[in-house]
């Protein structure tokens, strides 16, 4: 199975071409108006979106915080975003393992490290406050009774939060091998996704999108501002993938077997030959895969400046 960090680097492509572009122009217009935007995101991986906001235009002058817990993630993030400079005539300074700034003319977009637990942001309780709250492909490992909304109030009056790729089930994979099966395997792979929060938590992973909702709607002091699809869907043309949708693809299969193998209602030789099947359909050019999910785009009331989207 590949490094967790190449497969979060192959799967940009994917994930480029799955947002919703009018719902990202809608969170473009909400910060169109400030100089010099504090971000903070949580789970931030390897800095894919530090990339992607500079290309798309929503960073061009910023101080960027990125959040995530695996040190090697953040230790990632200095080779990946070092290359994406160098491919896209930024200049690149590294102030040591936390610090990353990158400038071209009158760009300028300082990035901070922070290799701590997103929940830890929570408990702290310190005064800091940001323009604009990203969490990207991360809702569902967590549980989002608890920790969305003080992360939300983690802004400052008025500001934008971008909940991005947030998973919504169903996962979908094409063609059908066995009904029954196909149907019992992606039934235990997501109630394995949803054992993942605490016991006694109403919500469920694999469908933390519907659950988001919910939950911001139960908020007075927030208001959601657009919201759209954005799914995961990979079909090959002309029976050929890229490369990067070949890798993708294998690594969520292994996810999925590896998700499963010790599941008791999941026969072993069973997944091993549905798993292989998989295997064959993706050599052969034959196999699709989508997963529903959503991006929200909202804002966070209070003593400062409040705008929709045009």
């Amino acid at each position: 199975m590949m490094p967790y960090q190449r497969y979060l680097e192959v799967k940009r492509s994917i994930d480029d071409r799955s947002l919703n572009q009018s719902v990202f122009r809608c969170l473009l217009d909400r910060l169109s108006d400030l100089d010099r935007p504090r971000v903070l995101e949580l789970g931030s991986g390897i800095g894919t979106m530090v990339a992607r906001g500079i290309e798309w235009g929503l960073l061009k002058r910023a101080e960027y915080t990125a959040v995530d817990r695996d040190l090697d993630n953040l230790a990632y993030t200095h080779h990946y975003l070092g290359q994406w400079a160098g491919e896209n005539g930024y200049f690149v300074e590294n102030r040591g393992p936390q610090s990353i700034i990158l400038t071209k003319e009158d760009k300028e977009v300082t990035v901070l490290l922070n290799g701590a637990d997103a929940l830890d942001l929570i408990k702290s309780g310190g005064p800091e406050r940001w323009d604009l709250l990203i969490a990207h492909l991360f809702l569902d490992l967590v549980d989002i009774t608890q920790n969305l909304p003080p992360w939300i109030r983690l802004l400052r009056p008025g500001g934008t939060f971008y909940l991005s790729l947030v998973l919504d089930g169903p996962t979908i994979l094409r063609p059908v091998i066995d009904k029954r099966v196909d149907e019992l395997l992606v039934r235990a792979y997501h109630q394995k996704m949803d054992r993942k929060l605490p016991i006694g938590s109403p919500y469920r992973s694999s469908e933390t999108g519907r659950q988001a909702l919910d939950l911001l709607l139960t908020m007075n002091d927030v208001e959601i501002i657009d919201i759209g699809s954005s799914d995961w869907i990979i079909c090959p043309r002309h029976h050929r993938y890229t490369q990067e949708e070949v890798d993708f693809l294998e690594y969520i299969i292994q996810t999925i077997s590896e998700a499963l193998k010790e599941e008791r209602a999941v026969d072993g030789v069973r997944l091993g030959d549905w798993i292989s099947k998989r295997r064959e359909q993706l050599q052969d050019g034959k196999l699709i895969y989508m997963s529903h999910q959503i991006d929200i785009v909202g804002s966070l009331h209070g003593l400062g400046p409040w705008r929709g989207c045009d």
